[in-house]
């Protein structure tokens, strides 16, 4: 069952743990995800995009030259991608949200000190 993550964002499972990997990404899944993402390095190579030496200058300017599969997702990320919470949202279940651990204490040779970086995480 999903469950809200937080006020105005995509709701998410709830899980106490990692889920194996291997189930997850079964070879069917795989084989759709590689070709779809073939396709899509070869499109942009082909519109001369892929080896873009400069930054975009907003989402709106990929979107007007990329063709994107207009979906309630794709809509909220164009609107919402510059807000803190939804930008955490999408670092912790990024990539590989499982290298992502809580700090319980900054480690001693960390180089910002406590006055220039406000209050250390975890209980007082």
């Amino acid at each position: 069952r999903l469950a809200p993550f937080a006020p105005g964002l995509p709701w998410a499972l709830p899980l106490g743990s990692a889920p194996d990997p291997d189930l997850d990404f079964s070879l069917p899944r795989a084989a759709a995800f590689y070709l779809r993402a073939g396709a899509a390095n070869l499109e942009t190579k082909l519109k001369g995009f892929l080896d873009r030496p400069m930054s975009w200058e907003s989402i709106e300017a990929i979107t007007r030259v990329f063709c994107f599969y207009r979906t309630p997702v794709t809509e909220y990320v164009v609107r919402h991608w510059r807000d803190d919470a939804f930008f955490g949202a999408q670092y912790l279940s990024g990539v590989n949200p499982v290298l992502l651990r809580r700090c319980p204490r900054l480690p001693p040779n960390f180089a910002v000190t406590p006055p220039h970086g406000g209050p250390q995480p975890g209980p007082r």
